[in-house]
Parts: structure tokens; sequence; C-alpha cells
């Protein structure tokens, strides 16, 4: 079986400063990469549909560098590093030939350019595990009913049907088996609540560490497009940090 991918991208800078919400600029990166038409408007405007619901089946990392404080802003000193996934391989190899091509970009009106591009893998491994993952960005997971809002964190029970839930209609709309899925909180390590804004809607958010029971079909699906909603919006990106030493089942 192919390994998943994932692209982890960094740039030289040069105290860039950023707002707290900087999640639409990063999202204004990745969607740079592609024209405006066929493939562009295929993964901006169309994506993968189910019934009423659209997925546009990627995710995107906070970003990680040394960074402080100025005001509202943060200034990152001399690099950012932030990460992509997506179901579509050829997603991923769109942004790495655009970027290739492109060194010198401009966020929030600053130039920084391009010094590392390169795929990271999710090994294949066979059966049930229990796996700790742990988030690179915040977790929206929520509900709503005649407009009011419920968020979930991860130690809620509702948060395990719901991450199980939107797995399921992403597989209607990528049209693969449903039954492959396998998805449990065993235990919930570590969860801290964020606020974030995204262009003009605040969610509510949770950054985490968590033992789940999966399998490889699974957590391909949540490593390349984000654990519950939100993931092009830079929301729910994980990754493995180890597994337990024996196999659950084989």
């Amino acid at each position: 079986m192919v390994d998943k991918l994932r692209l982890q991208l960094t740039f030289k800078c040069n105290n860039l400063k950023v707002p707290f919400n900087y999640q639409h600029m990063i999202q204004g990166l990745i969607y740079s990469a592609f024209d405006k038409e066929d493939k562009g408007d295929f993964f901006h405007n169309q994506g993968y549909r189910f019934e009423k619901k659209v997925f546009k089946m990627f995710v995107f990392s906070n970003l990680f560098g040394k960074y402080k404080i100025n005001d509202r802003f943060m200034v990152f000193e001399d690099s950012i590093t932030f990460y992509v996934s997506s179901y579509s391989e050829e997603f991923l190899k769109e942004i790495y030939g655009f970027y290739m091509e492109n060194e010198k970009v401009v966020l929030n009106n600053q130039f920084i350019r391009l010094v590392s591009i390169k795929f990271m893998n999710l090994e294949y491994f066979v059966g049930e595990k229990q796996i700790v993952i742990h988030t690179l960005s915040p977790i929206v997971t929520y509900t709503t009913t005649d407009r009011y809002v419920d968020y979930f964190k991860p130690s809620d029970a509702e948060f395990n049907t719901l991450c199980m839930n939107n797995l399921l209609d992403k597989c209607r709309a990528l049209d693969i088996k449903q039954d492959a899925i396998s998805f449990n909180v065993e235990k919930v390590m570590y969860e801290k609540k964020r606020l974030v804004k995204f262009k003009n809607t605040f969610y509510v958010g949770y950054l985490s560490e968590m033992i789940v029971k999966t399998n490889f079909e699974t957590l391909s699906l949540l490593y390349d497009t984000g654990i519950s909603a939100k993931g092009p919006a830079g929301f729910g990106m994980v990754e493995v940090k180890k597994s337990e030493e024996s196999s659950l089942s084989v």
C-alpha cells in the first residue's frame, strides 16, 4: 500500500508580523498554487460532495517557529514552518511544483522565501492499534440547532460520535467504503481551549493529545483531511506521536 503524504514547507523571514488569527492567510498561500480554472476551481469551489455537504479534503497546520508577541501580533524572527495534507496526491503535487518555481511569496504584505519543501509520510500498519495523536492545529467539533452552536471538547462523549459521523460523510463524498472506518478515543491526555477567528467567524477549538484506537484506513483519512470539521480553514490537523508496542488485532 502507498504511504500517505504530507508536505512540510519552511520559509525564511525577517521579523514576519502576522495577526493571531492568520489561518486565512495560510489558506491563501495554499490556494495561490492553483490556477483559477480547472484544478483551482475544483479544489477551491467545487470540492467533493455528499448531499448538501461539501468537503475540500485538505487540512493545514498552525505556524511553527520562534516568535514574540508585539501588541496584537505574532512576530516570527527568522523562519516559519507549516504543514499541508490532502486526500488528493495531485493537490500536494501542484503545491510542490508551484513553490519549486516560486520561492519568494508574500504573506501579510511581507516577502518570505522558501528554504525547504519536502514530503512526509504515514507508515502503513496492519489491523487496529492504540495510537497517540496530537494536534498541529485546533480541533473544531460542533452541532448546530436553530442557529445555536454547541462546541465539544475531545473529552466529551459527543466528540467521538461527531468525529465518526464526519469520517463517514467524507467516505460517502469520496465514494469509498465506510465499513473499514474504525475510530474511538480511548483517553484524552491533554486539551486546551482556543478561540480562533477565521475571516468573519469565531470558532471554539481545542489543542489536544489523545490515545485513539483505529486502523490505517481511518488514520490515513484523518491524516489527509483532519479530524472533525473545518480542515480547509486550518483546523484539526493531527500527527502520530507514537504508537503502542503491540497491535490489538492483526
